[in-house]
């Protein structure tokens, strides 16, 4: 996040919340996004963008987080729109729960893993991955750190919608009932025609 947050939109809620740019952590360069979940109201900060719609294959979408404290749950959305359907391709970190989730095409979650403890340790950076194969509207993989899921058995959320095609990516936090959880966002990484 060197070049800042131009290319990204934002919003949050509830007391406190907000969307910025912090040199405490970082995995790479010196800066990185800094969500911080708002105490009360809906809890969340988030931030999103477009692209335009690339050749269809299957993609992947990297991001690389630190979790200084507890909170509630990270979100990486990938929608998918090619002027008449809508896929969206979502998995939940619950850090509450410890567990990764998947929505799935009946809008909702599918625990893809339980027992899920992310170490706060100083300034380490954990890495989490998405695949999913823009052909077939279905899921490929999910990788976080050291572990490997298969997803392959389920297909993303699908609804009709004529919007122009594109690619949307959301990244939100959801923090704990009067906190101002924080996370630190760096390395958010597109990448396509990932193996099968």
């Amino acid at each position: 996040f060197e070049d800042g947050l131009g290319k990204w939109d934002s919003s949050s809620s509830g007391a406190g919340a907000g969307v910025g740019l912090s040199s405490a952590r970082a995995r790479s360069g010196w800066l990185s996004a800094l969500l911080t979940a708002g105490s009360d109201g809906s809890r969340y900060a988030e931030i999103y963008r477009g692209f335009n719609l690339p050749v269809l294959s299957r993609l992947g979408v990297e991001i690389s987080f630190n979790v200084p404290v507890a909170f509630e749950s990270l979100v990486l959305q990938l929608h998918v729109l090619d002027g008449s359907t809508r896929y969206r391709f979502e998995v939940t970190y619950d850090d509450a729960n410890n567990r990764l989730d998947r929505l799935n095409d009946a809008g909702g979650l599918t625990t893809v893993a339980s027992s899920v403890i992310l170490a706060g340790w100083g300034k380490m950076f954990h890495t989490l991955k998405l695949v999913g194969d823009l052909t077939t509207g279905k899921y490929q993989r999910l990788i976080l750190n050291d572990a490997t899921y298969d997803l392959s058995d389920g297909a993303a959320f699908s609804s009709a919608d004529a919007g122009a095609a594109r690619l949307e990516m959301t990244l939100r936090v959801t923090g704990r009932s009067a906190q101002n959880d924080t996370v630190h966002i760096d390395d958010v990484i597109v990448t396509q025609n990932e193996p099968a």
